[in-house]
Formats: C-alpha cells, sequence, structure tokens
C-alpha cells in the first residue's frame, strides 16, 4: 500500500486484542463509546506498531459483543491468523463511518477548539476529552499559566460548540468552575 492511501486511513476504530473462535474472527477493543459508527466498514488499514508495517484487509461482518467488535476480516482465515493480528491498530478511511447526531462530535475535532465565556473572553483551548462517555472537556487557562481545568461536557456548562468557527462557550456563572 502506498503512503498516501494509507495516510487516508487516518480515523483510529481500536486495537485489536484477541482472537474469537476458530474461523479467524478477531476482538477488537473500539476507540468510540458508540459502536454504531463503525457499523458499515468494508476496509481496515492494520498497523503493526512493532515494526512500523501496516496492510489493508476488507472486512466480512462485524458484530458486537459487550463493549468490543467481533470482526472477520476477509485475509484471516484461521485462529492462528487471528492471533498474529493482537496488539495491532486498526484504522479506517473517515468517509466509511456513520454520520455522527446532532450534538455529536469527534474528539479530534474539538482539541485545539478555542474556549470562550459567553461573555466573549477568552479563556483558553481544548486539550482533551476525558471519560467512557466524552464527559470532561480538559481546557488550559490562559489566565493562569500551566493550569488547566475539568469542565463537564454538558449543555448547561457548555452551550456552544462551533467546530467550524474553532470555538467553544462555557457558561462561567458557576461558582468554582475554572478554579
Amino acid at each position: 500500500m502506498s503512503d498516501k492511501e494509507s495516510k487516508n486511513y487516518d480515523f483510529q476504530v481500536g486495537q485489536i486484542v484477541g482472537a474469537h473462535g476458530i474461523k479467524g474472527q478477531v476482538k477488537i477493543r473500539p476507540s468510540s463509546n458508540n459502536p454504531r459508527l463503525f457499523s458499515e466498514l468494508k476496509t481496515v488499514l492494520l498497523q503493526n506498531q512493532k515494526n512500523d508495517s501496516s496492510t489493508k484487509m476488507g472486512i466480512q461482518n462485524i458484530d458486537c459483543d459487550r463493549k468490543m467488535f467481533l470482526v472477520k476480516l476477509t485475509e484471516c482465515n484461521s485462529r492462528n491468523d487471528a492471533e498474529a493480528l493482537v496488539g495491532f491498530q486498526v484504522y479506517t478511511q473517515k468517509k466509511q463511518l456513520q454520520n455522527l447526531n446532532q450534538d455529536e462530535w469527534w474528539i479530534k475535532d474539538l482539541v485545539g477548539l478555542f474556549v470562550y465565556a459567553k461573555t466573549g473572553e477568552k479563556l483558553g483551548t481544548v486539550l482533551n476529552v476525558f471519560g467512557e462517555q466524552g464527559e470532561w472537556l480538559e481546557i488550559s487557562l490562559d489566565a493562569k499559566e500551566g493550569k488547566t481545568a475539568l469542565i463537564p461536557f454538558v449543555k448547561e456548562i457548555v452551550p456552544v460548540v462551533d467546530t467550524a468557527l474553532g470555538r467553544v462557550e462555557i457558561n462561567t456563572d458557576i461558582q468554582g468552575l475554572l478554579d
């Protein structure tokens, strides 16, 4: 696979953590808490972190089992084949993913957004999103150099998320929110 083609596979689906059964299914721990987004995948890129090699594979079937995906890859036909892939990172193309619902965002689209108070005052930048359901925004605080704050990522506190304008607004009326 060319470097250009592999760069199109830039959305992490998860990591292969085991084999399932004897027919070559792999268990993937997803990188998202919303497995519906991955339900229509046709191809993935498997990245071996040990030697930085990658290979593209087709998907025959995806099932969910608890918090894991059980995936039958087209070129994986035995348990031995599946076990050889344990530890590989799995990527896909963003265009293969299901559309997000309203008020859903990709974490990588939130990181780096500027954070403003409702008054228009710039407060900082989104550094990360935490929690199993993405329920916390970590922001750097411009006024407190080197300090960060964890903000509950709920509509009452973060009423505006505008990725096109590169900004979020937070309700700073809540006492202690930025302390």
